[in-house]
C-alpha cells in the first residue's frame, strides 16, 4: 500500500538508435544529385509506480517506434561560380522520458504521445568568385529560403485530468507547427584581412492545434514559447592576419532582434528575453607547425542578457578562455 502524499518516482529507460547512408551523383559538370536515408528507432520502458501522489493512477508508457527518414537534393551550376540548389529532409524526434513517464516538475506525463516529424525544405543560390578585386582574394555569397514543417509537434497543455493532487499541466501533440524565413551569408578573404556576415530573418510562423485551427501565436501554456526564435538575427566577424599570417586578430558582433511573436498570456506567464547585442574577440598565434596559442573573450562588454533560444537562464558575463595546442 502506498502512503498518502507519496512522491514516488517512476523509473524507466529510453533507447534511441540511428543508422544512415548518404550518396551523391554528379550527373554532369553542371548537375549534381544527393540523397540519403536515416533509420530512427526508439523504445521507452517504464517500471511503473505513481508519478506524483497516491491520487494519481500510474499509466505505463511502454512503447516503441521506428521510421525511415529520407533526404534529397539537387544542385545546378548554370554559370561558373553560380549554384542553384534545392534540399528536402525529414527528421524524427521521439518523446522524452519527462514527457511520457514524468518528473518532479509538476508536469503530468502523456504515455500516448507520438514522435514529432519534421519535413523541411530549402531553396537557394551560391556565388563563388576568386580574384574579384585582387589576384588573391575570395568572395562567397549565399541566399536561401527555408520552410520547416513539424507534424505532431509536442506542446505543453492544461492537464485534461485535472483534480486534487494532480499537476496543472500535461503534454499533447499539436497537428502542425510551421516556420519559414530567409538566410543570407557573405564572406570576403584577401589573406591579410577577412570578413564574414550572416543574417537569418523569419518571415512567418504558425501553430495548428488541429489541421483547421491555426494561428501565428504560441499556445498559451506551451513552454516552447521561450524558444521561439527572434525575428531577425545578424552577425559580423572582422579579422586580420599579421606576421606572415602567424598572428590572427579579430572580433565578432551578434545582434538579436525581438522574438517572432508576442508573449502568450497564461496562468503561468512565460519568461521573456529582450533584444540584445554582444561582442566577442579572438586571437591565435602559430609559434611553429606544432604549437598554436589561442585566446577567446566572449561577451566583451560584460552585457547582462538572456539568450534568445533559452528564455530562462541569463547568459555568462565576460568570459576569457586560453588554450595551447601541441602536435606530436
Amino acid at each position: 500500500m502506498i502512503p498518502t502524499g507519496c512522491r514516488c518516482r517512476s523509473v524507466g529507460t529510453r533507447e534511441v538508435a540511428r543508422a544512415f547512408a548518404d550518396a551523391e551523383w554528379e550527373a554532369s559538370n553542371w548537375l549534381r544529385f544527393n540523397g540519403g536515408l536515416r533509420y530512427d528507432y526508439f523504445r521507452i520502458d517504464e517500471k511503473g509506480g505513481p508519478r506524483v501522489s497516491s491520487n494519481y493512477t500510474a499509466v505505463f508508457a511502454d512503447k516503441s517506434g521506428a521510421r525511415l527518414n529520407p533526404s534529397a537534393g539537387l544542385t545546378v551550376t548554370p554559370l561558373e561560380g553560380v549554384q542553384l540548389f534545392a534540399q528536402y529532409e525529414e527528421g524524427y524526434r521521439p518523446p522524452s522520458l519527462r514527457e511520457t513517464i514524468g518528473s518532479d516538475s509538476g508536469l503530468a506525463p502523456n504515455p500516448d504521445l507520438e514522435p514529432e516529424l519534421a519535413k523541411n525544405w530549402e531553396f537557394g543560390a551560391n556565388y563563388m568568385k576568386d580574384g574579384m578585386l585582387a589576384d588573391n582574394d575570395r568572395v562567397r555569397l549565399k541566399a536561401a529560403y527555408f520552410r520547416n514543417n513539424y507534424e505532431n509537434y509536442i506542446s505543453r497543455v492544461p492537464n485534461p485530468d485535472l483534480g486534487a493532487g494532480k499537476p496543472f499541466y500535461s503534454v499533447a501533440n499539436l497537428a502542425t507547427a510551421r516556420f519559414s524565413g530567409i538566410e543570407v551569408a557573405a564572406e570576403y578573404d584577401i589573406g591579410y584581412f577577412f570578413a564574414q556576415a550572416g543574417l537569418t530573418y523569419y518571415t512567418s510562423f504558425e501553430f495548428c492545434r488541429t489541421k483547421s485551427t491555426c494561428a501565428a501565436a504560441n499556445e498559451p501554456n506551451d513552454y516552447a514559447a521561450n524558444h521561439l526564435p527572434p525575428e531577425i538575427w545578424r552577425s559580423l566577424t572582422l579579422g586580420v592576419r599579421l606576421f606572415d599570417e602567424k598572428l590572427v586578430l579579430g572580433g565578432r558582433a551578434i545582434d538579436v532582434g525581438k522574438r517572432m511573436g508576442p508573449l502568450p498570456v497564461s496562468a503561468q506567464q512565460t519568461n521573456f528575453w529582450l533584444p540584445y547585442r554582444v561582442f566577442d574577440a579572438f586571437a591565435t598565434y602559430e609559434f611553429n607547425d606544432n604549437t598554436t596559442f589561442s585566446l577567446n573573450v566572449e561577451n566583451l562588454t560584460d552585457r547582462y542578457y538572456i539568450d534568445a533560444l533559452n528564455g530562462w537562464m541569463p547568459s555568462p558575463g565576460r568570459t576569457a578562455r586560453a588554450s595551447v595546442m601541441l602536435k606530436f
